[in-house]
């Protein structure tokens, strides 16, 4: 078996170092990184002193940033949301496209995001309170 080690060593040492070489290249290779946090929520308690005219107004807002942290563009991204949203808003202005799944759960997606750059989506829902 020595000689095996002997006779083809220059081979060998070629073809582990070509190995340790494709691990590394591969474990530090660009890709794209998604980040997401969410900066703002709030619930407000509008109330009105005529309630005949206008009940009170529970208004909830919140923001969500997005931001491809990666080296590479990000393609084909999609954000998911159980409802759809009543309103709201991208920042800043991007295209996008909007779908409702079968089972009723809304989709926002957008074609890609660039590398290092990041967009807000933000959300605005309000209510009739009565109290």
């Amino acid at each position: 078996m020595a000689w095996f080690f002997a006779t083809f060593q220059k081979e060998l040492s070629s073809a582990a170092l070509s190995i340790v070489v494709a691990i590394v290249l591969f474990i530090f290779r660009s890709r794209a990184k998604i980040l997401w946090s969410s900066p703002h929520s709030f619930n407000f308690l509008i109330k009105n002193t005529d309630t005949e005219v206008l009940p009170t107004l529970l208004v909830h807002t919140a923001s969500v940033f997005i931001l491809n942290a990666g080296r590479i563009p990000a393609t084909d991204v999609e954000i998911m949301f159980n409802f759809k949203p009543e309103n709201f808003n991208i920042w800043p202005v991007r295209s996008y496209d909007t779908i409702v799944n079968p089972d009723g759960r809304f989709t926002i997606k957008l074609p890609n995001i660039a590398p290092k750059n990041h967009f807000r989506l933000s959300f605005f829902r309000f209510q009739n309170c009565r109290m």
